[in-house]
């Protein structure tokens, strides 16, 4: 929190701040205690209030006016900030993650709609279907992502490539793996050893 607190308010430290923290996240998962990963929850909550300071979220993307009118100390500062959220959200991301279910299409939100869940056909009323779900700090980081995605930069765009590349094939994989259990679950009640 001093790391973020202390000299992210302060224009100067802003790139090597962001290179600290690249640091931090390019620390393996399975290394760390789960003490660990809560203070790395709360230190993105951290960073994500002060950039929203430092970068408002609005619909006017000052991300990419900061970006093509700044410095080049700030330039270097969004290029530092896409890696290090590629970098965090590809090893980290799990930790935003909820399990939930849901039992019928009438309680799907238009966001889960986008992971393909408002075209799933429920067979029953007591169907259930398992999902993961993020809560608001996974998705407000997911959101600055895409953001920084827009720009029209080389090394931002390779530096978050990695990422999305990896999100997108866990999410294709959960998809298949929801679909396959759903058919040997069909294909089990049709052969009387299914519930």
């Amino acid at each position: 929190s001093n790391l973020i607190g202390k000299f992210l308010s302060v224009p100067v430290f802003w790139t090597e701040t962001v290179n600290c923290l690249i640091e931090v996240a390019s620390l393996p998962p399975e290394d760390l205690n789960e003490n660990y990963k809560l203070i790395l929850k709360k230190m993105m909550e951290a960073l994500l209030m002060k950039l929203s300071t430092i970068i408002p979220r609005d619909e006017d993307n000052n991300l990419c006016k900061l970006y093509d009118k700044g410095t080049e100390q700030q330039q270097l500062f969004i290029q530092r900030l896409a890696l290090f959220f590629s970098t965090f959200l590809k090893s980290y991301l799990n930790l935003f993650a909820v399990k939930t279910s849901v039992t019928d299409q009438s309680n799907i939100t238009p966001f889960e709609g986008v992971f393909g869940l408002d075209s799933m056909k429920f067979s029953s009323q007591n169907e259930k279907i398992e999902y993961i779900k993020y809560d608001k700090i996974g998705v407000e980081s997911l959101f600055y992502l895409v953001r920084l995605f827009e720009l029209n930069e080389e090394e931002i765009f390779k530096s978050s490539l990695e990422f999305w590349l990896y999100f997108s094939k866990e999410i294709y994989t959960n998809h298949c793996n929801r679909w396959k259990m759903s058919k040997e679950v069909k294909i089990d009640m049709a052969d009387g050893d299914g519930e």
